[in-house]
């Protein structure tokens, strides 16, 4: 392989030092030596993500907490993962073209520097083109958690035209499914690393030895003891998702070619849309097909939405459709309601958190005979408003652009106000 997009640098501590792009490529690129390599297990850690969701019957945003598991691989490992996910994409993208499904598959791929606001502006003008229409939205349970074993490896061997696996990608399928992991918080703790603030030697965790010793003797290791379920984290996980659903994808396009309707898929989201008759029946299509797959639907997620033209001619749906953080009733396109609600939260929280350091400071600088400082904002403006190059608000007027939505606008505008009102209180 010529070229090394799959290369990434890597500053992260782990048991092994970084690698440079000439000693990476050296070992990743020999068969031999991957087959034989072997892996460290992945550190993981639990985040926990805040949701924010509309409860119909109170008009009011609940809050919930959703413990998300990541898992990251060793510098080498993470290397090898990402130049074999790299040999398996090219071939991936080529069935994908070949089948007609290239249009259909959106995550985790290179589709002309398209995000998720040019997906979901798509899937949108697909609805407006079709007018009177179905759109049915699944989301899939626990997704990485639950792929099976020798599922997976059977669609591996059919993406390489062989009856067995490569060696060396045997070894990459065996340390991703079988995978060991070791919990951040007591691996620190075991070998005296402060976690916020971690000093070590040799820009690695411990030397091979103490990971004999400390590790591995020490009882920290977790091995997968089931038959399904892959680590989220790793350069292969989401790629491995789309190989894993790659059958799925092409009974479900000869299914849809039937009655003209199409879908679009991002991971375990998925959008059918369809003539309002073929409803039930792609319903249970989907629900039967998933079920092969030893996966199951997220019943609360999913959304089944009818589009009619009202009596001035315009284009209804009973309830508004969402898709990848944007909803859509017919009409207009809006950021969900619930991102907005989210955004505000976390904008809060930043400036009580910079205040209470500021205040710290300030008890400092007093008991020095020093003048106190001032809130600081240029932190606060770059991460949560319009003068950010990358952030919610940037990114909002960015679909706005794309999207033509003066609704998203009306919905980003208020955000300055109430950022320097927040502000305002908090001093």
């Amino acid at each position: 392989m010529d070229d090394l997009q799959w290369f990434k640098p890597r500053k992260y501590l782990h048991f092994d030092r970084p690698l440079g792009e000439k000693s990476a490529l050296n070992y990743v690129s020999s068969p031999e030596k991957v087959a034989s390599h072997s892996f460290y297990p992945f550190i993981s850690y639990t985040s926990e993500v805040i949701k924010y969701r509309l409860d119909n019957d109170r008009g009011v945003f609940t809050k919930n907490s959703k413990p998300r598991p990541i898992s990251y691989s060793a510098h080498l490992d993470s290397h090898i993962y990402a130049y074999y996910c790299s040999l398996l994409s090219k071939k991936y993208e080529e069935e994908l073209v070949r089948k007609g499904l290239h249009t259909s598959i959106l995550a985790f791929r290179s589709i002309d520097s398209k995000s998720n606001i040019n997906f979901a502006h798509d899937a949108f003008n697909e609805i407006k083109n079709r007018g009177e229409c179905c759109v049915l939205a699944f989301d899939v349970e626990k997704f990485f958690d639950r792929l099976d074993h020798s599922m997976l490896k059977k669609a591996w061997e059919k993406l390489l035209c062989v009856d067995r696996l490569p060696s060396d990608h045997f070894a990459v399928f065996k340390a991703i499914t079988r995978s060991a992991k070791v919990n951040k918080i007591d691996l620190y703790k075991k070998l005296g690393i402060s976690i916020h603030n971690p000093r070590v030697r040799g820009a690695r965790l411990c030397t091979p030895k103490q990971f004999r010793d400390d590790v591995r003797k020490g009882g920290l290791l977790s091995v997968n003891p089931e038959l399904f379920g892959i680590p989220q984290g790793s350069p292969i996980s989401a790629f491995i998702s789309n190989l894993y659903m790659l059958e799925f994808d092409l009974k479900l396009l000869s299914k849809l070619s039937l009655t003209e309707s199409v879908f679009f898929r991002y991971c375990d989201d998925l959008l059918i849309i369809c003539d309002l008759e073929h409803e039930d029946d792609i319903h249970e299509f989907v629900k039967k097909e998933i079920a092969t797959l030893k996966l199951n639907l997220q019943h609360k997620k999913t959304e089944i939405r009818h589009f009619n033209f009202d009596k001035n001619g315009q284009l209804k749906s009973d309830k508004a459709v969402h898709y990848l953080g944007f909803s859509f009733d017919g009409q207009r396109e809006h950021i969900r309601s619930s991102s907005m609600t989210r955004y505000y939260k976390k904008l809060g929280k930043r400036i009580r958190v910079s205040k209470k350091a500021m205040d710290r400071c300030n008890e400092l600088r007093a008991g020095r005979g020093e003048l106190p400082k001032e809130l600081f904002l240029r932190t606060i403006y770059r991460g949560y408003s319009y003068l950010g190059r990358r952030n919610f608000i940037s990114y909002g007027f960015r679909a706005a652009k794309i999207m033509q939505s003066k609704s998203i606008k009306k919905q980003l505008k208020p955000h300055w106000k109430k950022l320097n009102k927040l502000i305002s209180d908090s001093i």
